[in-house]
């Protein structure tokens, strides 16, 4: 039934709306646009593909209303249905007929008898007549845009005929500003410069204390940098353009770790050209790069390819540098050491295996065995005040104020105590004094504390069951409790030491770590709470226990995320508690490698030989002529703290 209602309408509506156009039926409606959303919008091109899409894709079009049929509600035409409906301009109805076209000519003049004889066809259809201007317009577009082709192409070619003339100039000219940038022996003048500034710093690096950081500062890094942009401009902007894209040179990116790295790379790419041109040039900065690829464990093959060759020197020769380095550098090297009242000492056993590759008659590999040691300079601390120094004339000195300027060095302001006699007078340090008051910069040789303020005087020690004593820093409120102090609530000692304070025993902070790390599990314990009703905790498997459990620990977070310090603080007890007793937490520390002792501590004949040898390495004893060996003149006043394994120490 519903069929037949469906034929019945659409004959109604192809007999009173129907029209025949392009060999088919369509049903043409009078009508009204009633609502058109972002109708500017379109207009005026404002929207964006990525919107416009998204407006197709959510269901938008544009409202009509019928004319011959009237209805209260619109109908909504939608963009995605949109090719089933035509619309044409009002009172004009589509009617059979051809589609307009015109033949492809080569000129716009040869148009005219054509667009005359179609315009007498179709002057009475305005439609018709718009679709033939189109038409038109299509093809004059087409005409001027392949006549514009044709003349921006010959223009082109004559700008690349000219361009390649002045390159061809340019390239020579280019060419003689770069050989006459190496003239005046420029080139070998900055390579004898650099290799000055790298043979300065092995030697102080060999002759003093220092940390484990480059061997050449950041400062003079950019000196060498900025020495090849001012001498080799036009070799500084070829490597430039190589190595530094063009986002980099935004000011944005200068202040990053890799625009440093491509500065440094740009300065060793040029350093190893130089050493291409000439082999001889550059060799103590060539050493830095064959240490550290022999210290990787690289072969010798590999780094003295052709590849790599300019950026390091051979081996051998690497190492009688560094040995004439080492020679020239002893006498300052061990005066440096003696002046330590202080130092620590670290040694171990030394076995590596060298191939064929590192020999010089290459007929055998060596075993060797030694020992590796160093000397740590030991780090400063302010001196309270009323602390009293014995000088080397064994005259007391009381403190009157302290400052570090580095975690090495401490200045103190020393006044003669009551009793003794001024005398003017001056030991071996050159220092001078004839005054009551004066300053002295810490450690010096000769000069001892002989007690310090509300410090216990050190026991001997016995190494039976000793306690250890506390640090003269490690001082606490004597009300203050284990919770309070964990949580470093009302607690801003800073280290002082008075009549409120008592010294924390090494032992109670030991189990404090214990009480932080017990702690620290309970957090990570209440971050995967949520987890508890499903897995068994520390063997508890009845239901009701667990949801007691889950109840303490769901109050415990609570707490924690209420109070975020707490466990902030707990967390950080043990490194807080380090800087603030040990002014020096952040120093980096300042050593001295000394070369390899060529004795075996794992033979008995041969070990007192290597500590013999360590000691007068770093200056504790001295060989004469004859021999024989003699304490240094500082070292009844050294104290060497030595750190190893069982073989070392004993």
């Amino acid at each position: 039934m519903a069929v037949d209602r469906r034929k019945k309408a659409l004959a109604q509506l192809e007999s009173e709306n129907g029209i025949k156009r392009n060999d088919g039926t369509y049903i043409e409606l009078r009508c009204i646009v009633t609502n058109y959303p972002h109708k500017e919008e379109y207009r005026n091109e404002i929207c964006t593909k990525s919107e416009v899409e998204k407006h197709v894709d959510q269901g938008g079009g544009f409202n009509i209303r019928l004319l011959n049929y009237p209805c209260n509600d619109s109908t909504l035409i939608k963009w995605s249905e949109i090719d089933t409906v035509q619309f044409y301009v009002k009172y004009y109805r589509g009617d059979p007929r051809p589609q307009i076209s015109l033949s492809e000519r080569r000129q716009e003049f040869l148009y005219c008898d054509e667009l005359t004889d179609k315009l007498k066809v179709v002057q009475d259809d305005v439609i018709q007549t718009l679709e033939l201007a189109l038409a038109f317009e299509k093809r004059k577009t087409k005409i001027l845009t392949k006549q514009l082709h044709q003349a921006v192409k010959s223009v082109e070619d004559s700008k690349i005929e000219q361009e390649q003339y002045e390159q061809s100039d340019t390239i020579q000219d280019v060419g003689l500003a770069i050989e006459e940038e190496l003239a005046d022996n420029r080139l070998q003048n900055f390579a004898y410069e650099t290799n000055v500034l790298y043979e300065d710093a092995w030697h102080e690096h060999y002759k003093d204390f220092q940390p484990n950081t480059r061997l050449l500062s950041e400062l003079v890094a950019d000196r060498i940098f900025d020495s090849i942009k001012e001498q080799f401009p036009l070799h500084f902007l070829v490597l430039k353009s190589l190595i530094f894209p063009k986002y980099t040179h935004q000011p944005a990116h200068r202040v990053k770790q890799g625009y440093k790295d491509k500065k440094k790379a740009l300065v060793n790419h040029f350093c190893a050209l130089v050493r291409v041109r000439n082999p001889s040039y550059l060799v103590h900065w060539a050493m830095v790069g064959t240490l550290a690829m022999w210290g990787k464990g690289m072969q010798l093959k590999l780094y003295r390819n052709p590849v790599l060759k300019a950026f390091s020197v051979g081996l051998v020769t690497t190492f009688e540098y560094l040995d004439k380095i080492y020679e020239d550098t002893c006498e300052v090297r061990v005066a440096h050491m003696q002046r330590q009242p202080y130092g620590y000492h670290g040694s171990d056993n030394y076995q590596q295996w060298h191939p064929l590759s590192i020999q010089r008659d290459n007929t055998a590999g060596i075993f060797h065995n030694g020992m590796v040691f160093n000397l740590i300079k030991a780090h400063e601390y302010n001196k309270p005040k009323g602390t009293i120094y014995l000088d080397p004339a064994g005259k007391k000195w009381e403190v009157l104020s302290s400052e570090m300027p580095d975690y090495w060095t401490c200045v103190v302001t020393l006044k003669i105590c009551a009793g003794q006699e001024v005398v003017t007078e001056q030991d071996e340090s050159t220092l001078e004094y004839e005054r009551s008051t004066m300053m002295v910069k810490m450690p010096q040789i000769g000069w001892d504390i002989e007690s310090l303020p509300n410090v216990t005087p050190h026991p001997s020690i016995t190494y039976l069951d000793q306690e250890i004593p506390s640090s003269i820093r490690m001082n606490v409120p004597s009300n203050i409790s284990d919770c309070h102090l964990l949580l470093k609530q009302g607690y801003n000692n800073n280290g002082s030491s008075n009549e409120n304070n008592v010294p924390l025993s090494p032992r109670k902070y030991v189990s404090l770590i214990r009480v932080q790390r017990r702690l620290q599990e309970i957090f990570r314990y209440c971050k995967r709470s949520k987890n508890l009703t499903s897995e068994p905790i520390n063997g508890i498997r009845d239901a009701s226990a667990r949801d007691d459990l889950d109840s303490m620990f769901a109050s415990l977070n609570r707490i924690l995320n209420r109070t975020p310090s707490i466990r902030d603080n707990v967390l950080s007890f043990q490194k807080d508690c380090l800087r603030e007793w040990n002014q020096a937490y952040d120093a980096v520390d300042e050593f001295i490698w000394l070369p390899i002792c060529p004795r075996e501590e794992m033979a008995t004949d041969q070990a007192l030989l290597a500590m013999v040898h360590i000691f007068e390495e770093l200056g504790m004893i001295v060989k004469k002529d004859n021999g024989e060996y003699t304490l240094g003149v500082s070292t009844p006043h050294r104290m060497i703290f030595q750190y190893g394994d069982h073989k070392e120490v004993c």
